[in-house]
């Protein structure tokens, strides 16, 4: 799983920042090469839904200090768009305060177009 972890935060296109919204933000480019692509799907590769998770770990962790990947949930989640090799992905993460913590929802758009979101909680304990 770690050299998952690694292959995301080398597919990264820059460093994730915190845009004037507030949001965090990372920009990803999967090419065919990818790990997560391997043996999903063989015919036709689709960036695996823990993959898309852990960009925006990923992104948190770069912007939010004290963000650990010790996620208990993810919730709320939804995918909606296939994102294929060769795909640029951006990664949107807003803190959300949530019982017991707060936690990051996630939105990962492909092509322009939502991807995926979902919900992770928590990743500040209280």
């Amino acid at each position: 799983m770690e050299q998952l972890r690694q292959a995301v935060r080398s597919a990264a296109v820059s460093k994730p920042f915190l845009d004037e919204t507030g949001a965090a933000v990372g920009r990803y480019r999967f090419d065919e090469e990818f790990a997560g692509f391997r043996g999903h799907f063989p015919e036709r590769p689709l960036l695996p839904a823990v993959v898309q998770i852990m960009a925006a770990l990923h992104v948190a962790e770069e912007v939010w200090k004290g963000v650990t990947d010790a996620t208990v949930s993810v919730d709320k989640a939804k995918f909606t768009l296939p994102i294929v090799p060769g795909d640029e992905v951006e990664v949107r993460c807003v803190m959300k305060r949530l019982e017991g913590g707060s936690g990051v929802e996630a939105r990962v758009f492909a092509r322009g177009e939502p991807a995926s979101s979902f919900i992770l909680s928590p990743v500040f304990e209280e």
